[in-house]
């Protein structure tokens, strides 16, 4: 359904070196269910994927109300997972009741937010020690929704992971 997520509005966080098709695959699927996406970044400057693609940051994340959003992705990228910023961000998010996600490479990120404790996620394998460290419960599936914690593996999940964000924002 084309306009299924009309009036919603999607942060999505990255950092530079971003696997650009776990930023673009989800950001295309989701507008094209009609949700305003918006790339939130900790500096103004564009951002560079992995392959030198470019993105215009939207907003820096000094700037960004998380009352803005319904929802945040998180497709990782860089130091992101260090920066305090950016955890307390999506932490905030998470208090709200809004649905958190992480691409494969994004989920170290809920980790270093704490958001896997007690949960069930999913990641790139390489990742499921660090899942199982931080209390969660690493699941082979191509995506997981635990609550309002939505995590995928793969780029071949990513139409996965985008329909059940999407299920999250209309339920």
């Amino acid at each position: 359904m084309q306009n299924r997520l009309k009036g919603k509005h999607i942060a999505f966080i990255a950092g530079h070196g971003v696997e650009h098709s776990h930023l673009a695959k989800p950001m295309q699927e989701l507008r094209g269910m009609g949700a305003q996406i918006s790339v939130v970044a900790t500096s103004p400057d564009l951002l560079v994927t992995d392959t030198k693609e470019t993105y215009k940051v939207d907003t820096a994340l000094a700037a960004a109300d998380h009352t803005n959003y319904h929802a945040v992705v998180v497709s990782g990228g860089g130091e992101i997972a260090s920066l305090t910023p950016v955890l307390e961000f999506l932490r905030t998010i998470e208090r709200s009741g809004k649905p958190v996600g992480a691409t494969s490479q994004g989920v170290p990120v809920l980790v270093a937010a704490e958001l896997v404790k007690d949960r069930k996620a999913t990641s790139d394998p390489k990742h499921q020690t660090l899942v199982a460290a931080a209390g969660g419960t690493w699941v082979d599936r191509e995506v997981v929704v635990d609550d309002l914690i939505i995590t995928s593996r793969h780029t071949k999940d990513l139409p996965a992971f985008s329909e059940a964000l999407a299920v999250a924002l209309v339920d």
